[in-house]
């Protein structure tokens, strides 16, 4: 359905913009139809920028972008921008606060022209706010008058009036607290299995991850470092960074791992204790190591 190919994300900085700053690197990912997809790793491996540009936010610096076929480099095909929605950490940053919820949800529906007549449109409203569990009495209301959880049920109606094909799901819990997190949870995985909608869902939660996904990818340095069945990336990782980052989940602890960009070799080679000079040299692509399970690491399993 969606795929990316060799997909390359660089950042200019300083007062000349010569200081390349490099997001992602040699990213290529492919997402089924109708299936959750989890993205994973620490902040500034390249996971939101990913995502960015899958919702067309970001245009890549190189490589390029597939749906269904159709291909591209630069700037989103309109038909697939509407295809494609998401969903972020804040939830009143998805809302004008200055409109009521009413207007707010009929927004998408009057813009692209997806229903005839305000009957039509007001009953496609009533049926989404049935579907996430709000109340339709919030519709006199403004955002702030709604906690952080109804709001990111309400932003998710609205996605979910444009009929998406994959909603993009960028640490969506995130600013919400513990009990709330598990009611959003579970109305995602409600969502999908009824409307068959494909989901990435983007977070640094291994557990979140693990009950909604069936494949996981893990990003370091900007680059995917594993990607496999999640149940088989989390009994046997192969890459060593895939390994601490699991280790560092189960006993909620922050690993201190040595930062430094590398511009041609691994991204993890300067905390790899079995890096050869092929590490220092050349970044390993994802390679098969079983079924549906990829690493890129010329040492796969043997790191410890």
């Amino acid at each position: 359905m969606l795929e990316f190919r060799q997909v390359e994300m660089v950042f200019r900085s300083g007062r000349s913009r010569k200081k390349a700053v490099y997001a992602l690197r040699s990213v290529s990912l492919r997402l089924e139809e109708q299936e959750i997809f989890g993205l994973m790793g620490e902040s500034g491996s390249g996971k939101s920028t990913l995502g960015r540009i899958a919702l067309g936010l970001l245009a890549p610096s190189a490589g390029e972008i597939c749906w269904d076929g159709t291909c591209w480099t630069r700037s989103m095909p309109k038909k697939v921008r509407l295809a494609i929605q998401g969903i972020f950490q804040n939830p009143y940053g998805a809302f004008n606060p200055r409109h009521k919820l009413a207007y707010a949800l009929a927004e998408p529906l009057l813009k692209h022209r997806l229903v005839r007549s305000k009957e039509e449109r007001e009953a496609a409203v009533r049926v989404m706010l049935r579907r996430v569990n709000i109340d339709e009495g919030c519709l006199d209301k403004y955002p702030s008058q709604l906690s952080g959880g109804q709001v990111q049920r309400l932003a998710l109606a609205r996605i979910l009036l444009m009929q998406p094909r994959l909603i993009v799901a960028d640490e969506p819990t995130t600013m919400l607290d513990l009990s709330i997190q598990a009611q959003v949870i579970r109305l995602l995985q409600t969502v999908q299995q009824e409307t068959k909608t494909a989901l990435l869902f983007i977070s640094h939660d291994v557990p979140v991850v693990t009950a909604l996904a069936r494949r996981a990818g893990i990003m370091y340095g900007g680059r995917l470092v594993e990607v496999g069945l999640v149940d088989e990336l989390i009994a046997q990782p192969r890459h060593p960074y895939t390994q601490v980052f699991l280790a560092a989940a189960r006993e909620q602890t922050v690993p201190e791992l040595q930062q430094g960009e590398q511009k041609e070799g691994c991204p993890y080679v300067v905390n790899c204790r079995q890096a050869g000079a092929e590490c220092l040299s050349y970044a390993p692509p994802l390679r098969p190591v079983s079924g549906e399970h990829y690493v890129a690491c010329y040492w796969a399993g043997q790191c410890k």
